[in-house]
């Protein structure tokens, strides 16, 4: 009776892990990989240094290429031109306006 008992909580035991391992694995899949820590284990300092500059050298390409999709969109074109035509019917109507009140 005692040895049906421990196996069936072994069982359980092992269930429970690999459910565990089941969930932390996809929520792992699901994060951002930016947030994951990379373990490093070098025997010299000029490793680290070098993979920290491969790692800023990628990040650093990163910000540059989103700076030239940026600089290269036509949101900023469209704004501009969005906003000038706001400004000229604001003060077409503004004129509008002051044409109304002057024969009075």
């Amino acid at each position: 009776m005692m040895m049906v008992v421990v196996v069936v909580v072994v069982v359980v035991m092992v269930v429970v892990v690999v459910m565990v391992m089941v969930v932390v694995e996809g929520t792992l899949e699901k994060m951002n990989n930016q947030y994951f820590r990379y373990e490093v284990l070098a025997c010299e300092t000029g490793e680290l240094k070098i993979f920290w500059e491969k790692t800023i050298e990628k990040q650093t390409q990163h910000l540059k290429a989103e700076k030239d999709r940026l600089q290269k969109s036509a949101l900023t074109k469209l704004r501009d031109e969005w906003k000038a035509m706001l400004e000229k019917r604001l003060k077409m109507i503004q004129e509008h306006e002051e044409k109304k009140e002057v024969p009075q």
